[in-house]
């Protein structure tokens, strides 16, 4: 006879058994649907990856064309916005002005060099004087030593004769009275020679006169050049191939010497050169250490949204702008497509820098790698309909922008099929792909894996 107990057993082990199954059969439901609504298959494409940035396009230089020349506008074919070539006539002045002033400088120029010459003259004139009279005291002054010295031996003797009363009293006074003339003679001598320094410092003002009268020539004949080429600027020629982004003056007007010399001249045209166009950019400091000189660009502008331009990273200025609390570098982007000469001066540039690729590789999902204890993974489904558990793959990721990411796996090829769940609380790979990759925290995820 059956017990109660063993009754009671027998029945616990069927609730038991039909309670498994119907638990283990909606597990397979919810695996099932779990599955099939996260499951993409592995593609090839290629993955670009790019650092943002805005810019203003700038053109390779901007002359400022100006003019020292006064006169009435008479010509100005140009206007803002045209383009001009190297040696076309932009502006021509009446020239009635500019001729009086050459006229003026050259009559100046003239009176200078008479001058001059009139100064050379007077100290050639005075150089001979200077010579003769160097010659007449110089042969006075030994005349006068001479005579004053024989005079003064003849003297000394008659003064000793006539003690001894061997020559007349006349005859002493009369060499006494000659001696006297003499030294004064020689005196007047001695006095001549003393003016020779003074002639000297003579010769020496008519030499700085001459000096004088050399730098008078010499500014007079660079008043000239300056007129003449004021002169010559009553028709300005455009010095570069370019376009014209301003205009400072209107035909009719007067320009007046008196504001001609400021700054240079009278300002009237600014021309770029666009032989060259650059994007000046504003790279944030977050993303500076990603891009490098020869680094390819794209670029658009607001202009042209559906046209695409090329470029190439020129320079990359070292000291940074802190603008509104964020740091950002001056980049130079040499634009090198072929439609440059579409973009103006100061038009606002989208620029995208490519700082990595890869092409025709295996694409999955960037959420669909996985990271535990270093290693990195994505789950594999089959084909099998009744093969609901995904089987775990390595793989080594490469390249991602974020959305897409580049895998490497000798298990995996394009059309497999793996998971690519929405991992809200896992961390984002690192797109420079150094570091662990995060480890997916979804739960039913981590069940499906035991």
């Amino acid at each position: 006879m059956i017990s109660k107990k063993k009754i009671f057993v027998f029945i616990l082990i069927i609730c038991i058994g039909v309670a498994a199954y119907y638990f283990f059969n909606r597990k397979k439901e919810e695996k099932l649907n779990i599955t099939k609504e996260k499951i993409v298959e592995l593609k090839r494409g290629d993955i670009f990856v790019y650092v943002n940035a805005t810019g203003i396009i700038e053109p390779n230089f901007i002359v400022e064309i100006k003019s020292k020349a006064s006169g009435e506008i008479i010509k100005m074919p140009f206007d803002v916005g045209d383009r001009v070539k190297k040696g076309e006539l932009l502006i021509e002045l009446d020239p009635t002005d500019e001729n009086r002033n050459v006229m003026r400088a050259e009559a100046d120029l003239k009176r200078a060099e008479a001058d001059l010459q009139i100064a050379k003259s007077n100290l050639v004139m005075e150089q001979n004087s200077y010579k003769n009279s160097i010659l007449t005291i110089t042969a006075n002054l030994e005349s006068a030593k001479i005579s004053y010295d024989d005079a003064e031996r003849k003297f000394q003797r008659n003064q000793e004769l006539y003690a001894q009363k061997l020559i007349s009293k006349e005859a002493f006074e009369n060499s006494q009275k000659e001696l006297v003339v003499l030294k004064a003679r020689y005196d007047q001598a001695l006095a001549d020679s003393a003016t020779i320094p003074a002639k000297f410092e003579k010769i020496k003002i008519y030499e700085n006169n001459i000096k004088a009268a050399e730098v008078s020539v010499l500014k007079a004949r660079l008043a000239l050049e300056e007129a003449r080429k004021r002169m010559n600027e009553t028709k300005i020629f455009s010095p570069i191939d370019g376009i014209i982004l301003s205009r400072n003056v209107s035909f009719g007007q007067i320009i007046a010497s008196a504001t001609s010399n400021v700054g240079g001249g009278t300002l009237l045209f600014t021309i770029a050169d666009t032989s060259k166009m650059y994007a000046i950019a504003d790279v944030d400091e977050s993303d500076i250490g990603k891009i490098s000189i020869g680094q390819s660009v794209e670029l658009t502008v607001d202009t042209y949204r559906n046209k695409k331009f090329s470029g190439v990273i020129e320079r990359i200025k070292p000291e940074g702008k802190t603008e509104s609390n964020i740091t950002i570098f001056k980049t130079r982007i040499n634009i090198n497509d072929a439609d440059k000469n579409l973009l103006l001066t100061g038009m606002t540039a989208n620029i995208q820098i490519e700082t990595a690729r890869a092409e025709n590789v295996l694409i999955a999902p960037f959420s669909a790698v996985q990271t535990r204890k270093g290693r990195h993974f994505v789950l594999a489904v089959s084909n099998d309909e009744n093969d609901t558990r995904p089987r775990r793959i390595a793989v080594e990721p490469g390249v991602t922008d974020g959305e897409n990411i580049e895998i490497t796996s000798d298990e995996l090829k394009e059309g497999d099929k793996i998971i690519a769940a929405d991992f809200s609380a896992r961390r984002r790979i690192n797109q420079s792909q150094a570091g662990d990759r995060p480890r997916d925290p979804n739960r039913e995820l981590r069940r499906m894996m035991r």
